[in-house]
């Protein structure tokens, strides 16, 4: 349901002649099906894209971590864009892969992301 009405706003706002580019993202909780994903996407010539970002080791595009929880680590996290963007870069945010000297430089523990939520963040570089 929340992605059928996401699906319609999106849809809403590409007629509005002022529209330009998209960028939709957040947890897709695509536990069963991938059908908030194709919705979301859109169908036909202007879908949206998935951005690629992968953990900083670059080999699992993991975005749930929640360790002893019911549910294994798995991608559930998604950020889609207009296919006139390019994508620059892109991470998944995960300080417990960080090296002592770039947590001492943010300021940041080994746990923050895994305190504050088992998904972790998606950040993305996009340009014209």
């Amino acid at each position: 349901i929340q992605a059928t009405r996401i699906a319609a706003a999106i849809d809403q706002a590409r007629e509005d002649p002022g529209f330009d580019e998209l960028i939709v993202g957040g947890d897709f909780n695509l536990v069963g099906s991938a059908q908030p994903l194709t919705l979301l996407r859109g169908s036909g010539t202007t879908d949206l894209t998935i951005a690629n970002a992968l953990q900083p080791d670059g080999l699992s595009n993991v975005t749930w971590i929640r360790r002893g929880d019911l549910f294994p680590p798995g991608r559930l996290d998604y950020a889609l864009h207009s296919p006139t963007l390019r994508q620059l870069a892109g991470v998944v945010f995960n300080p417990g892969v960080m090296d002592k000297r770039q947590l001492s430089a943010t300021g940041l523990a080994p746990d923050t992301t895994d305190r504050m939520s088992g998904h972790q963040p998606l950040v993305i570089d996009l340009a014209y």
